[in-house]
C-alpha cells in the first residue's frame, strides 16, 4: 500500500468507491493526473504520487478502460484528489487484443470525460452505461461502431438532448414511414414541407430506416436488442452524421477523437 505523509494528507477524509479510468496522462517524471468516472462521487482527477516508479505499488492496478476500486483522500477546493490505494476490479484485457474494439473504447471513455464536469449530476447512470458499454466491446459481441453511436445516443438522452423522431416538431405530422431531416437546434425531425430554406448545418437526412431505428433504441433496455439487431451500411452513415451534429452543437464537442475511431473503423473495412 502507498500511504502519501504529509500536512495535506491529516486534513482530509479518505473516501472510497469504484471508478473507471477515462484517461491517464503524466503529472511529472514519476507520477500520474488519472481521470475517473465514479457512481459516488461524479467525475474526479486524482494524483497518483510515484506511480512509474520500479517499486510502486501502482503498477499495473489501474489503466484507460479498467474499473477500480479507488481510495483517495478528498479535497473540496480544487478539484484535485490525491490517490491512496488503487486496485484493478475489471481489467477488460481483451480489448488490448482487439485494436478496433479498444480504440472505440478510448472514444467513448473520452467523450464521457468531456461530457461531463466535476460533480455528481447524471453519474450514476453515466457509470452505469459507460461499464455496461466497455463490456460489451470487451465481450466482442456486437458492431463497436454500433455501439459507439448507440452509447452516443443513450449519453445525449442522459443529458436531456434525446432525439424526438414520432412527429414533425412544425406540423406534428406522424413521420413513420417518410423521409425527413433532423434539426440538432429544435431536437428533432422535420417532414420536408417544414424544412427551413436554406437548410442550416445542424439539419441531417432522417430516412425512415434510421427513424425506426432511433424508437427502437430509446427503450430502457436498448443494449440487450443489440445482439439481434442489424443495422445497415446506410443506417450507420445516417447515425454517424446525425450524432457527430448533435454532439457539436447540443453539447459544443470537438470531436477530433470521434474522428480518429471512425477512421479506424473505415480502415478496417478497406474505405481508405
Amino acid at each position: 500500500m502507498v500511504t502519501p505523509t504529509g500536512p495535506f494528507f491529516t486534513r482530509h477524509m479518505i473516501a472510497k468507491t469504484e471508478a473507471i479510468v477515462l484517461r491517464v496522462s503524466p503529472f511529472s517524471t514519476t507520477s500520474h493526473m488519472v481521470t475517473w468516472l465514479t457512481p459516488d462521487y461524479g467525475r474526479l482527477t486524482t494524483v497518483v504520487k510515484g506511480a512509474m516508479r520500479p517499486k510502486s505499488a501502482f503498477l499495473g492496478q489501474y489503466d484507460l478502460c479498467y474499473t477500480c476500486e479507488l481510495l483517495f483522500y478528498e479535497r473540496e477546493r480544487d478539484g484535485v484528489h490525491m490517490a491512496r490505494e488503487c486496485s484493478p476490479l475489471n481489467t477488460r484485457l481483451p480489448l488490448r487484443r482487439q485494436w478496433r474494439h479498444y480504440t472505440c473504447a478510448a472514444y467513448i471513455c473520452d467523450l464521457a470525460l468531456h461530457a461531463t464536469l466535476p460533480g455528481r449530476d447524471h453519474t450514476e447512470e453515466l457509470y452505469e452505461l459507460l461499464g455496461a458499454t466497455l463490456d460489451r466491446l470487451c465481450a466482442g459481441r456486437s458492431s463497436p461502431e454500433v455501439l459507439v453511436h448507440w452509447f452516443e445516443l443513450r449519453l445525449l438522452q442522459l443529458l436531456g438532448y434525446a432525439p424526438h423522431v414520432e412527429r414533425c416538431l412544425v406540423c406534428r405530422k406522424g413521420l413513420s414511414a417518410e423521409r425527413a431531416v433532423f434539426d440538432a437546434a429544435k431536437g428533432g425531425a422535420l417532414c420536408l414541407d417544414c424544412l427551413p430554406h436554406p437548410v442550416p448545418e445542424h439539419v441531417v437526412p432522417l430516412g425512415p430506416d434510421t427513424q425506426s431505428l432511433l424508437r427502437q433504441w430509446s427503450g430502457g433496455h436498448a443494449l440487450s436488442l443489440l445482439r439481434n439487431t442489424v443495422v445497415s451500411g446506410k443506417q450507420l452513415l445516417a447515425l454517424q452524421r446525425l450524432t457527430g451534429t448533435m454532439l457539436t452543437y447540443c453539447l459544443e464537442m470537438r470531436l477530433e477523437c470521434r474522428n480518429v475511431a471512425m477512421a479506424t473503423l473505415r480502415c478496417e473495412r478497406g474505405e481508405l
